[in-house]
């Protein structure tokens, strides 16, 4: 099977690749991606499962990302008080 995880993972990531190996998948596939290619990714199938047709799918395609690139140009720093206090 194919198991998607991050490029260059943490220490406590890495237990999650070998568990797989040792335990669930004897030749586990591991695809490394960084995360905006993931997020990118879900966003663009999650679209084409939601809208039939093209013009509508892109329409809300160029929304999220006009909505990702202002968040990097100008939002980067507000966090709406997230994580919240404990």
């Amino acid at each position: 099977m194919k198991w998607i995880t991050r490029e260059r993972p943490k220490i406590d990531r890495i237990a999650g690749p070998w568990l797989i190996a040792r335990f669930i998948d004897p030749v586990p596939e591991f695809l490394c991606v960084p995360p905006a290619d993931v997020l990118r990714l879900a966003i663009s199938l999650g679209l084409s499962r939601s809208f039939a047709d093209d013009p509508a799918m892109l329409a809300h395609d160029r929304v999220l990302c006009d909505a990702l690139c202002a968040w990097c140009r100008e939002g980067r720093a507000e966090t709406h008080r997230w994580p919240p206090a404990m």
